[in-house]
């Protein structure tokens, strides 16, 4: 709505940055919030969130010029459908104790159906701050104005960072299942609280996941594409750790490989990445992962569709090999894609308390793979004599073995196969030229037994 007090402009504007103001989503051009780029969704066939011209001025909202949000729920869609804007698009606040503003949030509503209405507060590393879903509309295609006492979450222990504010359109969690798509219109959410930062808008280097981004400075529209397995931290590498982990690349003698602390910071703490999706069909998929640590733990591979974890496969495996490294294969036998599935998160020990010692609570991984069960389930083994030369290369790859080596095997990023070899001899060249540039694993199998090797086209 356009008609915004003089007190709420003197409050935004005045007191400037890290200050009580008042939060005011209008949808006007240019206003936070107004850009519906930075609204995710919470399941892929759900429509796009819209700011469209207030389609029914009446009510408490009779301004036939302003404009509103739009929110379009499926018959099938999830019992907690709905919307959320990307972290930080909005800016970065916390409720105030003793200030009256902070301990209400409303908005004006126009719904198609009866049905519950649900806001939520999320901070920058996912904490819930509140979830409140038991208000309903009372009128059906009018515009009304409902209001939430969160004054109790004042004292959560999640107040802190607040980045992101969720709607739930039509919350039927616990309720029959919908009958009819459902349109909800919203407008004017409005909210106190203490400012600490100004909204961060999308760009491709601010280590946010913003604007139409698929992951964190990736993908989408305008940023080159999300990463792709495998993952062998020789390069930059973006996994995050969350909920208390942290993640850093270092050198372990001599190769770089991923490290994850404070693993057990939190009930699921984790290590997490957006990538491209991955295809689960066809042959049986799974993923290896080398894993080193100072204690026997299980560790828990979840594949799961970014903003929306309830598309998800996992499995756990068991770390045994303590203090050196152990190659895991993590088994998806049986899975077949549901939808985009980006979101590759790895819990070491998930649910188990914090160790007395922080060294207990570090894990180093390396060497993630995505492919063919059948081609990571094989026994790999080191040959000091075994080179691969040049590596990357444009043309010909040149492998040595002090083995006659019996067949090679070339396999894409996705397990598929793409060529096969049986030179029965020590030396052999690859030839490149028909394949497109990227990543490929070559398993070459000798007398000796088999060994995994990453190949890189340029």
């Amino acid at each position: 709505m356009k008609k915004i007090t003089l007190l709420i402009l003197l409050l935004a504007v005045s007191f400037g940055f890290a200050q009580q103001q008042i939060y005011n989503l209008t949808f006007e051009p240019g206003t936070d919030g107004s850009n519906p780029a930075y609204w995710n969704v919470f399941e892929s066939d759900t429509p796009a969130v819209e700011v469209v011209t207030n389609p029914d001025p009446d009510g408490v909202n009779n301004d036939p010029s302003t404009n509103v949000l739009k929110l379009n729920v499926l018959t099938a869609n999830a019992c907690y459908a709905g919307a959320e804007t990307q972290h930080a698009t909005i800016g970065t606040w916390y409720l105030e104790t003793g200030v009256m503003s902070n301990e209400t949030i409303s908005l004006m509503i126009n719904k198609s159906s009866i049905g519950r209405i649900g806001v939520k507060f999320v901070n920058a590393t996912n904490g819930t701050i509140f979830e409140l879903t038991s208000q309903t509309n009372t009128l059906i295609n009018e515009w009304e104005l409902m209001t939430w006492d969160i004054s109790a979450f004042i004292g959560s222990a999640e107040n802190n960072n607040i980045d992101q504010l969720v709607l739930f359109s039509d919350f039927t969690c616990g309720d029959p299942d919908r009958t009819s798509d459902t349109v909800t219109y919203i407008d004017n959410i409005t909210w106190g609280a203490f400012k600490t930062a100004d909204p961060v808008l999308p760009t491709c280097s601010d280590g946010i996941q913003n604007g139409d981004e698929t992951g964190v400075d990736c993908g989408g529209s305008s940023c080159s594409p999300c990463e792709t397995f495998p993952f062998d931290f020789e390069t930059p590498t973006p996994f995050v750790g969350a909920d208390g982990a942290s993640f850093s690349i270092i050198d372990d003698v001599g190769n770089m490989v991923g490290q994850l602390e404070a693993v057990n910071a939190q009930n699921y703490s984790n290590a997490q990445i957006i990538t491209e999706s991955l295809d689960f069909s066809g042959t049986p998929k799974g993923f290896s992962m080398r894993v080193k640590g100072d204690r026997a733990i299980p560790i828990l591979f979840k594949v799961e569709q970014n903003g929306n974890p309830s598309v998800s496969y996992e499995n756990s495996q068991n770390y045994t090999n303590v203090g050196a490294w152990e190659t895991l294969i993590f088994d998806f036998t049986g899975e077949t894609s549901t939808g985009v599935l980006n979101k590759t998160v790895l819990f070491f020990d998930i649910l188990g308390a914090a160790s007395g010692l922080p060294s207990d609570d570090i894990f180093l991984f390396d060497d993630i793979i995505f492919g063919d069960l059948g081609t990571l389930g094989i026994a790999t083994f080191e040959i000091n004599e075994f080179k691969v030369f040049p590596n990357p290369t444009q043309h010909i790859w040149n492998v040595r073995s002090v083995q006659n080596i019996e067949d090679i095997q070339i396999f894409d990023m996705l397990g598929k196969q793409v060529m096969m070899l049986q030179p029965n001899s020590s030396e052999v060249e690859i030839n490149s030229s028909l394949l497109p540039g990227g990543i490929y694993f070559a398993r070459i199998r000798s007398v000796n037994g088999t060994s995994i090797m990453k190949l890189v086209k340029e």
